[in-house]
């Protein structure tokens, strides 16, 4: 197959092939695409349209591929959902999928699907209650992240902290009593900016007072 690059505008050079090998090009740079990146049917359908390649070539070529199991959107959503749940809401993330063209119902399935694979194997088949479970704990994780809340405390769970006293103004509480009201009134106004936030990207507000309310 004779493949010419010509100049698009701005000088960059882009590939194209001779007529009658259009398929086969579009069945090549389909593959080409995939190795760089996973993608959707439409994230890789409207790249090989920047190659100008006629309609039948391109659906040619998507079928070649999806016949190897290479582009899976359900797979494309678990692997994403994988990756991002711990970062993002799941409301964010179902949205900038739905962004990529992918159905609804593959979003949904393929999120489960990530869920599963998160619980611990076991002889019965995962429910999707455990599935979500399993998810929520990584939202958490995000809200934490985003919100910059460390489990330093944690550490007070180690064997021997427990009985450590505390002397002077740790063990009377008298720290609480030097912060000013002010300065109570900025910490409140700050917690309220950043539930808002959290808020706006998509995460429940129950999720979002167990991390940063309480």
């Amino acid at each position: 197959m004779e493949v010419k690059k010509y100049k698009r505008r701005g000088g960059r050079k882009k590939e194209r092939p001779e007529k009658g090998e259009e398929a086969a090009f579009a069945k090549m740079k389909a593959l080409d695409l995939l190795l760089l990146n996973d993608r959707s049917e439409k994230m890789l359908r409207d790249k090989l349209k920047t190659y100008e390649l006629p309609a039948d070539a391109i659906d040619e070529a998507i079928e070649y591929v999806k016949s190897f199991n290479y582009v899976n959107d359900i797979r494309f959503v678990k692997n994403y959902v994988r990756r991002m749940a711990e970062f993002k809401s799941l409301t964010e993330i179902k949205f900038y999928l739905a962004q990529k063209g992918v159905d609804k119902d593959d979003i949904d399935e393929g999120v489960l699907m990530a869920g599963r694979e998160m619980v611990p194997k076991k002889e019965e088949e995962v429910s999707d209650e455990e599935a979500m479970d399993a998810l929520h704990e990584l939202q958490i994780i995000a809200i934490k992240r985003i919100a910059g809340i460390k489990d330093d405390l944690d550490d007070l769970d180690e064997p021997g902290l427990q009985n450590i006293e505390f002397e002077g103004d740790l063990a009377g509480g008298e720290f609480e009593d030097e912060i000013s009201d002010e300065d109570k009134d900025k910490e409140y106004e700050k917690s309220k900016k950043l539930i808002a936030k959290l808020l706006r990207k998509g995460f429940s507000y129950n999720d979002i007072k167990s991390c940063i309310v309480n």
